[in-house]
């Protein structure tokens, strides 16, 4: 098979393609394998990649604060903080579910959310870490 022939077929059969939320990749991904989706990169998804700077609070705990990944983004999302660390718990323990386990897990998180009055987190999740076709 001729290298045009493998990329003819590749164009039309790759599903998923691996990135690292950088919006140039996901621009290449969607034109180059348009039937794709993302399947993000664990992570880049947590900030793993960049390392948190360390802060001591009022009682002279070390915190972390994240610079990146979706804690830092869902920390500035949400009203209850102590929704962070449910939602940490959450995201790793989810991290190596089934895919329909996996849908109906974060089904009932939204859920959850939304009746807490997180509005701006599920907007949050929605639209950037979730897939509705998941469920």
């Amino acid at each position: 098979m001729s290298k045009k022939h493998i990329l003819t077929y590749l164009v039309g059969h790759v599903r998923v393609v691996c990135g690292d939320w950088h919006g140039g990749l996901e621009a290449a991904r969607r034109a180059v394998f348009p039937m794709s989706r993302r399947q993000g990169c664990f992570p880049h998804l947590i900030g793993a990649t960049t390392r948190p700077a360390l802060w001591e609070d009022e009682g002279g705990n070390v915190q972390h604060m994240y610079r990146s990944g979706i804690f830092a983004r869902l920390r500035e999302a949400l009203v209850d903080q102590e929704h962070l660390a449910l939602l940490k718990q959450y995201i790793y323990f989810t991290r190596h579910c089934p895919k329909g386990l996996f849908a109906g897990l974060w089904a009932n998180m939204v859920a959850y959310l939304e009746n807490h009055g997180e509005r701006r987190a599920v907007q949050l999740l929605n639209g950037r870490y979730l897939f509705r076709s998941l469920a």
